[in-house]
């Protein structure tokens, strides 16, 4: 694999899988894709749960500071110096 994950890479992990799952039963295969869905959906997931995380941290504390400059007259003179 290189660091870019191009379409070589790409071609080489077919390749790989298509000789793995040639010694393998259909039910196998199946199994085999399907773990390899379920691990790559559980970090996907986790990963988004992350991103959102930081998105609602960040969307509260634009709301704090719509608060603070509509509710206090001094913060609007102060802050913008």
């Amino acid at each position: 694999m290189s660091n870019r994950f191009d379409a070589e890479d790409i071609r080489k992990l077919r390749e790989y899988n298509s000789l793995r799952h040639s010694k393998m039963s259909h039910k196998e295969i199946l199994d085999d894709i399907r773990q390899g869905a379920e691990s790559f959906m559980s970090e996907f997931s986790s990963c988004v749960a992350d991103k959102r995380a930081v998105y609602d941290a960040s969307e509260k504390m634009l709301l704090f500071e719509q608060f603070r400059y509509n509710a206090n007259p001094l913060y609007k003179t102060t802050t913008n110096i």
